[in-house]
């Protein structure tokens, strides 16, 4: 309804262009944008160039300045363009006039107008991108660099839960670092100034996005090599410290540690051992708690944190990864996702990075296709007859699951569903509880969905045959869903093989030219899949 609303107030608009600055107008348009949809109408409407900027000046209102950075942010971050941003440039004094006042208004961290810092981030985040130089010219960039890191890293290293506002910002400021590390521009990367600073945001206490966005920040600043652990443990012997760390210093690789254990060795290690190693591990902040250079250590040492190959690996998927990664703050009409954004360079691990790029994208169309049927159905209580009403030719409650080794066979209580599976497809098993409504997370409101897996089909002659990871989920998942394949087929992945491998030949001769050509295959395939996943939702529509 708000969207209709609002088409029919910019159709006025477009009719009937202002010719001065009206508030009101502005404020009923601000009111009624609450999603990407009302993002897309107001760029179709051309609201942008004949209202937003050409009415801006340097004390136009926050609900002016809002949708002005919104629009432009949407366009470049969603749409893959940048008219917004151009116009914007063409008009220096008032470029001027803009970056004077957004920069100002995030210089410190402030309680007030948080929205509007939200998305001044956003909006710094695509200048990053697309003119870092537009930045770098401006007077006040210099002490906006000196000042802005610090302030809102303390003010947002403890977010007191329930708050949301709090929590959108801090998903923008760490949408903005992750933009800033990866910058072609030294000052602008220079603007993160503790390469540790994620590291306090992976932490459970946060949400996921902003664990998942802590979690990239950290595999860009300080990749993981698996050479490490023989460093550490080198170490251990320079700093006199042997014995002290048992459950490594003679393990095969980090891979034969216990996490638990190597907690328990540093724990019971002086203040200044402990510093002497967190200094190894690049961390040289005396002022940390010791829990804190405890974590960064085990971090380092046993590579803990986010991986590319963690990132592709869909038997390691959750319910996180499936629905949480995608519940982004809705405070702001459009807030990227937590993923590598598509201006993020490719690393010397280029084939593994694109791969997970790739990954990502299945997920979107996993998370589309589990959103489609949830919404078709009603969920009151799974254990209750009848407590899931409504249909979709997709889903399925499971009556019983029976585990054989790395294999299960699943019954389903709609049989129809198995008639319409074929070996290779891909299943998302459910864990579906009662609804409730102080859950925290979407998934858990709405449908009570408490935990989730994908698992790949292998035969249907006998009920449905899959792939078995989850031990000890056989009594727990009751429902199920069809979902579209990572590659359509098992054959067309094999045909994926022989590609890899010439590709990573031709890598080690020509970086230059291999860089082009892999991001092409990206695009590719990520469209591909779109569209498979797209029609797949037609389908079901229908």
């Amino acid at each position: 309804m708000k969207s209709a609303t609002l088409r029919h107030t910019l159709n006025q608009v477009r009719a009937h262009p202002p010719k001065k600055l009206n508030s009101s107008l502005i404020s009923e348009i601000h009111e009624k944008c609450t999603s990407a949809e009302s993002l897309d109408d107001l760029l179709a409407s051309s609201f942008f160039a004949t209202v937003a900027w050409r009415f801006f000046h340097a004390d136009v209102t926050n609900s002016h300045l809002e949708l002005l950075l919104q629009v432009s942010t949407y366009e470049h971050e969603a749409l893959s363009r940048q008219t917004c941003v151009e116009t914007i440039k063409e008009d220096p004094s008032k470029l001027r006039d803009l970056l004077s006042r957004i920069l100002q208004s995030t210089m410190v961290y402030r309680k007030q107008d948080v929205r509007l810092q939200a998305c001044v981030f956003l909006f710094l985040r695509v200048l990053l991108v697309s003119s870092p130089s537009t930045l770098e010219d401006h007077p006040l960039f210099a002490k906006w660099c000196s000042s802005m890191f610090d302030s809102y890293t303390r003010a947002l290293k403890t977010v007191p839960e329930g708050n949301t506002e709090m929590s959108s910002l801090l998903h923008c400021f760490l949408s903005l670092c992750l933009a800033a590390v990866v910058s072609k521009s030294v000052t602008c990367r220079d603007t993160v100034k503790d390469s540790w600073l994620p590291f306090h945001f992976m932490k459970e206490e946060f949400d996921f996005t902003t664990q998942r966005l802590a979690s990239l920040i950290m595999l860009l600043l300080r990749p993981q090599p698996l050479e490490i652990f023989t460093s550490f443990q080198i170490s251990i012997e320079k700093l006199s410290l042997q014995g002290k760390v048992p459950s490594a210093e003679l393990a095969p690789s980090r891979f034969d540690v216990s996490a638990e254990e190597f907690g328990q060795n540093l724990h019971s290690l002086s203040k200044d051992d402990l510093l002497q190693l967190a200094e190894w591990a690049g961390c040289r902040n005396a002022d940390e708690s010791p829990d804190f250079l405890i974590s960064v250590i085990t971090h380092v040492v046993l590579g803990t944190g986010v991986s590319y190959r963690r990132l592709q690996n869909h038997e390691m998927f959750t319910e996180q990864d499936v629905f949480d990664l995608f519940d982004t703050p809705k405070q702001i009409a459009f807030v990227p996702s937590a993923t590598f954004p598509a201006f993020m360079p490719l690393s010397t691990d280029y084939v593994a990075q694109i791969e997970a790029r790739n990954a990502f994208e299945y997920l979107k169309q996993v998370n589309l296709r589990a959103e489609s049927v949830l919404s078709r159905l009603t969920i009151t209580d799974p254990t209750a007859d009848r407590g899931i009403k409504g249909t979709s030719k997709y889903f399925s409650e499971i009556q019983h699951i029976e585990v054989y080794g790395s294999k299960a066979r699943l019954n389903p209580k709609n049989n129809k569903i198995v008639g319409s599976i074929s070996p290779g497809d891909v299943i998302l098993l459910l864990e579906i509880q009662k609804p409730n409504r102080h859950g925290g997370v979407s998934r858990l409101i709405k449908n009570g969905i408490n935990a989730c897996a994908l698992t790949r089909v292998h035969s249907t002659s006998e009920g449905i045959q899959v792939d078995w990871n989850s031990i000890g989920f056989e009594e727990r998942f009751n429902a199920l869903i069809v979902v579209p394949s990572p590659l359509g087929n098992t054959q067309e992945a094999y045909h994926q093989v022989p590609l890899c491998d010439t590709l990573v030949e031709l890598a080690s001769k020509d970086r230059e030219s291999i860089d082009g050509l892999l991001c092409g295959l990206h695009r590719r395939n990520c469209i591909g899949i779109a569209c498979r996943g797209s029609w797949h939702e037609e389908k079901e529509n229908q």
